[in-house]
């Protein structure tokens, strides 16, 4: 592990539990005298590190807004105390992170001063060291967790400070250097932001920098695929050159993250018709189905906005250009709980999805009518993977056991079917209008699919019968599996799988429970785990 982005270091002390209490009247109600009175009497009797914590807080927030208020630079001498101490500390390798804080609350008091010159060089003598793994600061703890200052805004403060006193000619080289230098330990995907958040001022001269900045970081992207270069080209496009530069960004590199920051900032302007023009134009910039899918997403949102006819169209387009569950949970029900139009959507989705895809194909089996099919499925996974999308068992279990039995009351099988009642989701649903609140689209839940389709219906006990082996299957393939390679953290979940058969059919499951743990007595922890479960079963 890189020591700049994880440095040894004290542990800071454990801070008091925040109130709940509200304390907007008793603010409302002190005029500033009072208020000032309370801070002075308080502050003093307040530990070393919420004292430094709060003063920090105040003078910053005072020079801010304080009419005529800015603090006095420390000046030269702590320019040399602090370079000083550095060099002493990068002899020695090491340095206390008091005294570390100490010399960057030294400089952000001359950040705040404006004395931006002192500021860079206290700033760069302590953190270039730090950033570069050169000084230890104790045991092991990230930066910020070390120090009692924020490492991030002590960044944030250098690197603007290497802006505002860089010639305009240097500005750019300068500024990119100072972020590479504290890349490990402050990153800054949007510096521009990160600077204007801590300055007092507006950046100098910063419609001449952009350009520059620009053409910087375009040879930077272009020298190899680093994601900040990219991130921070984006920032400065739109910033020079709004919507119409990211446009141009996306449609040159073909980069799904830059054509993402172009949807989204088009999503951004609230309007329909273009969010849908310019997700459809990504569609074809770029190559992975994942990211297509996502672009599909927006465009089938910016449609449905729009009153368009083929918003349904756009859901099945998105389904099929990259299949998952809430794409799919979406286009069955698009036209509300019509069993015949699910049922149909379903059989067309079960010809046309990928033999590997063994949740969807389950899923659509079920909503076929085909819960034989269903079962074979689920009786031939493995017991391990169930996380992986190709795996059917999160989905078809659960999906059996209610078909069977519904989900009792404080049943184990309402325990199972839990997950079938919440949103099917993915990690980027609709990535491509994630700055907008509202609108999304509505995911609705695999049982709300489930009764619209008609399921479970009348279940002939032959079927029944088959489906119960295959759930018994199922249930030791995972036990199998994750005693055969020691997973204990999901021994409650096999044993659960167990309980929940025996559930739902106690006499033809409780000689094969029983056999099943016999011959797992070599694993204790798993049997008690079994015990605990089959002890909440339910007639």
């Amino acid at each position: 592990m890189r020591q700049g982005a994880s440095v040894h270091g004290r542990r800071r002390s454990r801070r008091p539990a925040a109130t709940h209490v509200d304390l907007d009247p008793a603010l409302e109600a002190l005029d500033a005298d009072a208020l000032r009175r309370f801070i002075r009497a308080h502050a003093a009797a307040l530990d070393d590190e919420l004292r430094a914590v709060l003063a920090d807080a105040l003078l910053e927030h005072a020079a801010r807004h304080g009419a005529g208020y800015g603090p006095k630079t420390p000046g030269a001498e702590a320019v040399r105390e602090a370079e000083g101490f550095a060099a002493a500390a990068r002899r020695l390798g090491y340095a206390d992170p008091n005294a570390v804080d100490h010399h960057l609350r030294a400089a952000t008091t001359a950040f705040l001063a404006r004395d931006y010159a002192a500021a860079r060089h206290i700033f760069e003598a302590l953190l270039r060291p730090i950033a570069a793994a050169d000084v230890d600061l104790g045991e092991q703890e990230l930066v910020d967790e070390v120090l009692g200052v924020s490492v991030h805004d002590c960044a944030a403060r250098w690197v603007a400070s290497v802006y505002v006193t860089s010639p305009p000619a240097d500005r750019a080289d300068n500024v990119l250097e100072a972020l590479n230098a504290v890349d490990a330990v402050a990153p800054m995907a949007e510096p521009l932001a990160a600077m204007e958040r801590v300055v007092l001022d507006p950046l100098p001269g910063l419609a001449d920098f952009l350009p520059r900045w620009s053409a910087l970081l375009q040879r930077e992207a272009a020298s190899g695929p680093r994601w900040h270069e990219r991130s921070r080209l984006r920032e400065a496009v739109m910033r020079a050159e709004g919507t119409a530069g990211l446009a141009r960004l996306a449609r040159t590199s073909k980069c799904p993250e830059d054509a993402r920051a172009w949807c989204t900032a088009v999503a951004a302007e609230g309007n329909w018709a273009a969010v849908l023009r310019v997700n459809d134009e990504a569609v074809a910039l770029v190559e992975s189905p994942h990211d297509r899918g996502d672009f599909h997403d927006a465009a089938a949102l910016a449609a449905r906005e729009l009153g368009r006819p083929d918003f349904a169209a756009r859901l099945e387009t998105a389904w099929r250009v990259a299949p998952t569950l809430p794409r799919l949970l979406r286009w069955l029900l698009v036209d509300g709980p019509d069993p015949a139009a699910v049922a149909k959507r379903a059989e067309t989705a079960r010809a046309a999805c990928a033999r590997g895809a063994g949740r969807l194909q389950g899923l659509l089996a079920v909503l076929a009518g085909d819960l034989e099919g269903a079962a074979s499925l689920l009786a031939r996974a493995p017991g391990l993977g169930w996380s992986r999308d190709d795996h059917p068992g999160h989905v078809l279990l659960p999906v059996l056991s209610w078909a069977l039995g519904g989900e009792p009351p404080g049943s184990l099988r309402e325990a199972i079917a839990a997950p079938l009642h919440r949103p099917a989701g993915t990690v980027l649903e609709v990535a491509t209008t994630d700055g907008l609140e509202e609108p999304r689209l509505d995911t609705p839940a695999v049982v709300t699919v489930l009764r619209a389709a008609g399921v479970p219906g009348d279940v002939r006990p032959t079927i029944r019968s088959t489906v119960h082996d295959a759930l018994c299957a199922a249930a030791s393939a995972r036990v199998h599996g994750v005693l055969r390679e020691r997973r204990r953290r999901r021994y409650g979940h096999a044993a659960l799988l167990v309980a929940c058969c025996v559930e739902l059919d106690t006499d033809r499951a409780v000689r094969w429970a029983a056999d099943l743990r016999e011959r797992t007595r070599r694993f204790p922890a798993f049997r008690a785990a079994l015990d605990e479960s089959l002890g909440g079963v339910k007639a």
